[in-house]
């Protein structure tokens, strides 16, 4: 159960005027969702549990969400092979803050070969700052030897002048059960530039012909 998410339906969808029944469908969906925002209920538990008339009543419903741009889903399969996409969309609005969310999820299956992309993109502003992040996994497994991908980019800016700009990105893979990893870090900000700039200035060197980078190497390890 994603309980963050189940949190952002009731602010969302309530504060944006849809139904009791829309938004208790979509806190429903929102209990099954992982950290994600996937999430693959039954049809029939649906209507059980927030005491639909009927099967044919909650698929309306969901097409309803889905026409209104709630939710996305797309699922295939044809003879044991599947290939699905969801996707939750976001946005909330107040006196203070404004946040939009996009929440995606694509997924394939063959033969137990399967592969998939999660994805979360977020902005933030308010009085104060602006925040705008993308997190990115991607994973591919064939016969239990698995290979990954995630990477993290986030840019904020505030109103007293500071700035920060982060990426990382980690690639693994686990191959007879081992696995191994590396990665990288890099980061910059207001402060960092600030004094690069004080020891350049100190030293007689015009700053502006300096490159800035604090790369981190993550460790490598099996």
């Amino acid at each position: 159960m994603s309980s963050k998410l189940h949190g952002l339906v009731w602010e969302g969808c309530a504060q944006a005027g849809l139904g009791i029944s829309r938004v208790a469908l979509m806190a429903r969906i929102a209990d099954y969702s992982n950290a994600e925002g996937v999430s693959w209920p039954a049809i029939e538990t649906l209507q059980i549990e927030i005491g639909a008339k009927s099967e044919t009543t909650v698929k309306n419903a969901l097409a309803e969400l889905v026409s209104g741009g709630w939710i996305t889903k797309i699922e295939r399969k044809v003879a044991g092979n599947s290939a699905q996409l969801d996707r939750i969309d976001e946005v909330i609005v107040t006196e203070k803050e404004a946040t939009a969310r996009a929440l995606l999820s694509l997924q394939t299956s063959v033969n137990g070969n399967t592969a998939s992309i999660n994805s979360l993109s977020q902005t933030v502003s308010n009085y104060q700052q602006a925040t705008a992040t993308q997190i990115n996994a991607i994973t591919a497994t064939i016969n239990g030897h698995t290979a990954s991908i995630t990477t993290n980019a986030q840019a904020i800016a505030n109103v007293n002048g500071q700035l920060s700009a982060m990426y990382n990105i980690k690639v693994g893979v686990t191959s007879n059960g081992q696995y191994y990893a590396a990665g990288m870090i890099d980061n910059i900000d207001s402060e960092l530039v600030t004094f690069v700039k004080e020891m350049a200035e100190a030293k007689g060197i015009n700053p502006t012909l300096f490159i800035i980078t604090t790369c981190q190497p993550l460790s490598l390890f099996p």
